[in-house]
This record gives structure tokens, C-alpha cells and sequence, in this order.
């Protein structure tokens, strides 16, 4: 992530015949089909039998290539390049959202606690042998004595250092200062990749509408990652020691 420097701010079905049985089924039933297009070759129009034809070899080569297309996502459980591999499943807390906390406040404080929810190494971790998980290749980390292992960074470190950026953007903006150079490309880029992370984990919770009708969020129970867990876990396969602010993760 690239920093800047900132201004002071399933199961078989009962029914499924074997294989052989399929492929018999389907042989008899091309055979027949042959028989009837061949006499009926010289008793109707060309163009009736070729028809024929093409269903009595397109029908059973649809059914088989069906089967094998079934058979395939049954057993297409390749690990893809994702971290399910490397985390434990970390449990689930409800919580209630809110506003108007100490996050929302656009000052020293609120920089203080923004900068608690970096953890030690700044979600940057150390993965052994990544290829075994799909990874794509990394940073390299000396190994140390731990073996070869590569650096990559939990992606919630991203999103909440993009928060950061669009919470030190709007600052300046309230306060009439010129932004860092080159902060807006950065802007840019935070609300874009915040986008595809909000889709990506796509909360379906259903929020209610308070007394006056509007839908603010407020109090609505979502179930959550326990952030507590997440936290420790990063610090734990941290790649290095360091705990820089949330604007430079």
C-alpha cells in the first residue's frame, strides 16, 4: 500500500445410474435413432432425416456432458487463492452499530482512536509457503531460522487505512487547508477499493427505520467477526515489529 507524508491533520442421488449404465443407455438409444433415420432417410425429405439425426447425437452427447459437468463441480475442491487456508474461523459477536461515538470526531482524539485499532506489524503477516495456499507471490521474509515464508498484509488493514485517508481528506476539506500532493489520486483509489470491499462482504442485516421513518442504521444487530480475535491473530504471525498511525499502514 503506498503511504504518503501528511500535513499535520453434496450427496449421490438414489436414482443415479453407474456410468456404464449411462453409456449404455445413451449407445442404445443412438442405435435406434440410426435405425429410424435410415429408413426414414428414403421415405421423407432429406431435410426431416438430417434433422433427426443431429437430435439423435445432440441429445445423448447434452446428457453426458452434463453428467461430467456435475461430477466436475462435485469434485472441484481445489483450494483457491484465498486466506480460508492460512485463518482460523474466528468467532461471531452481535453487535449494534452506532453514531456519533468518538470516530465521527475530527480532532487529536479522534486521531488517537483511530490509531488503537492498528495492530502490532500493521496486519502485515508472515506466511509460510504460501505456494501450498494459492498465493500469489509476496514480499520474501528472511526466514530467520522459521523457514521460507513471504509477507502479505489482511485486507481489513487496507480498508480501515483507506477509511483513514477519506477521514484526513474530509479534515482538510472542513478546515479550508490544500490536501498532501498527489492525496487526491489516493482518495480516489480508497473510495474505489472500498466500494469493491463493501460488496465483497455484501452484510445482509436488515436495519429498521426509527420513529421519524428514516433508516440511519442505529441499532441494528449485526452479526460480526470478533474484531478482538482478528486483532490478535495479526499480531501474533506478524511479519515485523512495528505500529505505525493508521494513515501509514
Amino acid at each position: 500500500m503506498g503511504m504518503f507524508n501528511y500535513a499535520p491533520l453434496s450427496q449421490k442421488s438414489a436414482t443415479d445410474k453407474p456410468p456404464s449404465q449411462t453409456i449404455e443407455s445413451s449407445s442404445a438409444f443412438r442405435s435406434d435413432c440410426d435405425d429410424n433415420v435410415r429408413t426414414s432417410f428414403y421415405t421423407v425429405p432429406k431435410i426431416v432425416s438430417l434433422v433427426a439425426l443431429i437430435v439423435c447425437f445432440a441429445v445423448p452427447a447434452a446428457f453426458l456432458a452434463n453428467k461430467v459437468y456435475i461430477m466436475n463441480l462435485v469434485q472441484s475442491d481445489q483450494p483457491g487463492p484465498q486466506p480460508e487456508g492460512f485463518f482460523p474461523i474466528f468467532g461471531k459477536v452481535s453487535i449494534a452499530f452506532t453514531g456519533g461515538g468518538g470516530f465521527t470526531r475530527n480532532d487529536s482524539y479522534g486521531d488517537q482512536l483511530w490509531d488503537t485499532l492498528v495492530p502490532l506489524g500493521a496486519g502485515y503477516i508472515r506466511v509460510p509457503n504460501p505456494r501450498q495456499l494459492n498465493l500469489s507471490p509476496s514480499e520474501p521474509i528472511n526466514d530467520s531460522g522459521l523457514g521460507y515464508a513471504e509477507k502479505y498484509q489482511a485486507s481489513v488493514m487496507h480498508q480501515l487505512h483507506c477509511m483513514g485517508v477519506l477521514r484526513h481528506y474530509s479534515r482538510a476539506y472542513e478546515r479550508g487547508l490544500q490536501p498532501p500532493s498527489g492525496m487526491y489520486l489516493h482518495v480516489r483509489h480508497c473510495i474505489e477499493y472500498m466500494r469493491q470491499a463493501i460488496l465483497c462482504t455484501a452484510d445482509t442485516t436488515l436495519e429498521q427505520a426509527n420513529a421519524n421513518g428514516a433508516f440511519n442504521a442505529q441499532d441494528a444487530m449485526h452479526q460480526c467477526r470478533d474484531w478482538s480475535l482478528v486483532k490478535a491473530f495479526l499480531e501474533d504471525h506478524r511479519g515485523e515489529d512495528f505500529l505505525p498511525s493508521i494513515l501509514g499502514t
